[in-house]
Formats: C-alpha cells, sequence, structure tokens
C-alpha cells in the first residue's frame, strides 16, 4: 500500500514539473492571482439564499481559476481573524521548540499509532521520496474517513513545557480546522456547479 502511494506522490510531482532551480520559478503578480471574494456567500448563508446570478458568477470564478491558474486567494471567505492568528501563533510556537522536543511527534516514528501526521522536519526527503529533501519543517494533522480512520483526537500531540501549552496549542490547531472545514463545505456547492 505504501509503494503504491509513493508511487503516485513520484508520477503527480514528475507531471508537475517543477523547475529545478529556484530562479527558473516565475512568479506571478498581485493583479495575476485571481481573488474569489466570498462575502455575499457568507452574509446569505445565515439568511436568504444566495441569488442564482451571484452563485453562478461565483462557481465560474472558481472554474476560470481553478483551470487556467490552478489556485486563487480567497477574501471575505467567514474566518475569524482571531482563529487565524491563533492558529499561526501556536505553530510559531511548536517551530521554536528544540528539535528534540519536536522529534517526539515526528510523523512516521517507530511505534506511531498513526502514520503521515505529526512533525515533519526541513530538510526531509518525504512526500515523495525524492533526490532533493523538502525544504521545509511541518506539523501535519488531517481527518481522513475510511479505512484509515484518521482522527484529530489520534493525532500526536505535542506535551506541554517550559513557554510551550500544549492544550493551547490542540485547541487553536482544533479551531482552524474547524473554520476551514466549515469553509470548505461552504464552497461545496460552487465546486460542484464549476464542474457541470
Amino acid at each position: 500500500m505504501a509503494e503504491l502511494r509513493e508511487a503516485e506522490l513520484r508520477r503527480e510531482a514528475d507531471e508537475w514539473g517543477a523547475p529545478a532551480l529556484a530562479s527558473a520559478i516565475p512568479f506571478a503578480s498581485n493583479d495575476e492571482i485571481p481573488v474569489l471574494d466570498l462575502s455575499r456567500l457568507c452574509e446569505t448563508a445565515a439568511a436568504e439564499p444566495l441569488r442564482e446570478g451571484e452563485r453562478a458568477r461565483l462557481a465560474e470564478q472558481l472554474r476560470e481559476s481553478a483551470e487556467q491558474v490552478g489556485f486563487m486567494c480567497i477574501v471575505g471567505h467567514g474566518v475569524p481573524q482571531r482563529t487565524l492568528e491563533r492558529a499561526m501563533s501556536a505553530t510559531a510556537r511548536f517551530h521554536a521548540l528544540p528539535l528534540e522536543a519536536k522529534m517526539e511527534v515526528a510523523m512516521d516514528a517507530p511505534g506511531a499509532v498513526l502514520m503521515g501526521v505529526g512533525y515533519l522536519p526541513a530538510r526531509n526527503f518525504k512526500l515523495p521520496a525524492r533526490g532533493r529533501p523538502n525544504e521545509n519543517a511541518a506539523y501535519i494533522i488531517k481527518r481522513e474517513l475510511g479505512p484509515r480512520d484518521i482522527r484529530l483526537e489520534k493525532m500526536p500531540w505535542p506535551c506541554s513545557q517550559a513557554g510551550f501549552d500544549a492544550d493551547d496549542f490542540r485547541e487553536a490547531l482544533l479551531e482552524y480546522c474547524e473554520a476551514m472545514e466549515k469553509l470548505a463545505m461552504m464552497m461545496l456547492p460552487l465546486y460542484a456547479r464549476a464542474l457541470r
């Protein structure tokens, strides 16, 4: 199973064909990055339904952004700024911990209950395995329903220590995950319409 997933990730990376040198990667200007404004969708979610023309326009913008650019900037999404700032602050405090403390919750550590979650140090060769390492460190949490039954409560959460409150870290990330899931579910009908 792991070998098949690794082969799939390697194939996707090869198809993407990212330039080997960072200097060869083109940078987009601000006006080239599509912006999807969801403020009307958020305003009307609890009140009256979004008018058909507005929903069609948003779905078309979403489709064009995905097909022509591959990503977009979402504004007016309704995620509280406090939630975003709290998650960023919590992850910054986690990454400021000594390496030994972060490695206690390392991804795919021997004896780990779940695979593919936890701390992933910089200069690793995962996601997918490759000849050159990734250049970023990450703390990966996820929920995956199905055969692997990955739940947020099963994540390898770090322990509290001097200057780091593990409960606050967990609460901040769970709050962020809940907000992102709510946003994704709100956008799901737009994606369905964009695929028509």
